[in-house]
């Protein structure tokens, strides 16, 4: 959508200065100004513009539409959807439909057919991989059955082109390698340029399969059909069922703990339902905004739990949450305050009269939040740290050691707050800081349960999600690992499987998790490869991509 909105608009801007212009154009297509009707100009410039009216003059017209369309292409296609796409490809396993196997000529298709029964690492599978695809890709559009269509690929007619003079190029290199081994350095060398040409390869059916889809669950069903074990991913369990009992259970504390320090209050009732609905909304939306983020990481394979650029990424949007919820509902519960405020401003700002105190009211409402910014970023990097790791941590003591962080890191942070919206408000006030920290223990008190709490039952539920996925593809595709690992590994599958890698790999999480990430699920069967063969094992390839709930391929 992005895509288009900026090509139309170019286009469209384009447009007009090509109509505006007027008689300069017309002196470069050799029209005389006189014999040409102004009127018909913009009905002109449209119809060079799309083609329908060709000229010799205005080549460099299409040749600029033609670079716009590729660089739009190139600017939203790639880094978004195609990107995705190419890291699924690079480690699906790949098994071509029979009818465009039994489609290429002999001698090639049987050292195709020989190629790709040898493991994933060998240079023969890799070439014999990118001849296949190749092949594949000269049938679109012949006249054969295939899963895609012609159309989709017209706009990237000069990437095909660019394409296959690099397969060409590579290939007599590659037949001659094979006629007498090459050394390490040169064997080393092929492989490189072979796994640029699949990225290339990759890239080409990323474009043309997404110019014609509309979902992504349409894109890799037809890569499916064309021989890619592409994973359906189950992300199991909604976050929000991952964040509700902990939730509940702060809300619940909040409430009564405002009940009793306000119980004389003939107010008590509004205090405790406003400081409940904002704890709520302040732990649940920062909560859900850890678990949503770093799935998004996850997924962009950008997610490393040791890098604080990762953490930066969602303190500072849960910071901001907490800050917007805290002034939205001291606005709600105080509306009419709100409404005076904003009333007094507007007056002040229009008619030049003074700001008093109830104008004031809304301002100072906002500066005074700010430093609950500390509370939600220091939250989220709390519970973000917990998540991670071995998720088999989920006995008294682990979950006794999460609710300590949790609620001493939250206690220190809005204590930290406090002291701070406390000196705010003086100042706004005109009066001394509190000097003593008494007025301070019970928020930390109350922060020190509160994170207690989240602490001592939110990672346990992820955890356990994880190691027992309440969904079925979920459920179906960890029993398919594990069964896998057993085989492979032994005992040690449990510890490989829910814990993080510790190979030099882009799966930063652990493998049971990483099952439900697309750009991760294939490379977790190439990952046991790795780690069977590095201890030892018998070579057998783990082809075994989850696909319809947790089906083989096959």
């Amino acid at each position: 959508m992005r895509a288009r909105l900026v090509y139309v608009t170019i286009s469209c801007t384009l447009y007009f200065l090509l109509v505006l212009a007027g008689r300069p154009i017309l002196d470069a297509l050799g029209i005389g100004a006189a014999q040409f009707p102004p009127a018909a100009w913009p009905l002109t410039i449209a119809l060079l513009m799309v083609g329908v009216l060709p000229n010799p003059n205005m080549k460099w017209l299409n040749s600029a539409e033609d670079r716009l369309r590729r660089h739009v292409h190139a600017w939203f296609l790639v880094p978004d959807g195609v990107k995705e796409t190419i890291a699924v490809l690079q480690d699906a396993a790949y098994t071509p439909p029979q009818a465009q196997l039994e489609a290429v000529k002999e001698p090639l298709r049987s050292r195709i057919r020989e190629g790709l029964a040898l493991p994933r690492t060998e240079l023969r599978y890799r070439w014999a991989r990118a001849s296949m695809l190749m092949e594949a890709i000269h049938q679109i559009g012949n006249g054969a059955p295939h899963p895609l269509a012609s159309a989709g690929f017209q706009a990237f007619q000069e990437d095909l082109v660019a394409l296959r003079q690099r397969y060409r190029a590579l290939r007599s290199d590659i037949d001659t390698s094979f006629a007498s081994p090459p050394s390490e350095e040169v064997e080393t060398a092929l492989r490189e340029q072979v796994d640029g040409l699949l990225q290339r390869i990759y890239a080409y059916l990323s474009w043309g399969v997404r110019h014609q889809a509309q979902s992504d669950r349409i894109v890799f069903a037809k890569l499916v059909e064309c021989g890619f074990r592409v994973p359906v991913v189950d992300q199991g369990r909604r976050s929000f069922d991952v964040i509700a009992p902990a939730l509940l259970l702060v809300m619940a504390l909040v409430f009564v703990m405002n009940w009793i320090i306000d119980a004389t209050s003939p107010q008590w009732a509004v205090s405790a339902l406003a400081s409940t609905v904002a704890a709520g909304l302040m732990y649940g939306g920062s909560s859900l905004i850890v678990l949503r983020r770093r799935a998004q990481m996850i997924e962009a394979t950008t997610w490393d739990p040791a890098s604080p650029r990762s953490l930066v990424g969602l303190a500072w949007r849960a910071g901001l949450a907490t800050w917007a919820v805290i002034v939205a509902v001291t606005v709600f519960f105080g509306f009419e305050a709100a409404v005076n405020s904003l009333t007094g401003l507007w007056s002040a700002a229009v008619r030049g009269s003074d700001l008093d105190e109830a104008a004031l009211w809304f301002p100072s409402r906002v500066a005074t939040a700010a430093p609950w910014f500390l509370v939600g970023a220091s939250f989220s990097v709390l519970l973000a740290s917990r998540l991670d790791g071995d998720v088999r941590r989920v006995t008294l003591a682990d979950r006794a050691r999460d609710a300590a962080v949790a609620g001493i890191g939250l206690a220190l942070a809005v204590v930290a707050a406090s002291i701070i919206q406390e000196g705010l408000e003086a100042a706004i006030r005109g009066a001394p800081s509190p000097a003593t920290v008494e007025p301070f223990l019970l928020p930390g008190t109350i922060g020190l349960l509160v994170g207690g709490i989240m602490g001592f039952v939110l990672p346990k539920a992820f955890r356990r999600e994880i190691m027992r996925p309440a969904r079925t593809q979920a459920r179906l595709a960890l029993r398919e690992l594990m069964d896998r690992a057993k085989q492979r590994l032994g005992e040690d599958a449990e510890a490989w499987a829910f814990t993080r890698p510790e190979e030099d790999t882009d799966i930063r999480i652990t493998p049971a998790e990483a099952l439900r990430y697309r750009s991760h699920a294939t490379g977790v069967w190439a990952l046991l490869d790795q780690v069977a063969a590095a201890r030892g094992s018998n070579w057998q390839p783990s082809a075994a991509a989850v696909i319809d709930g947790g089906r083989k391929a096959g």
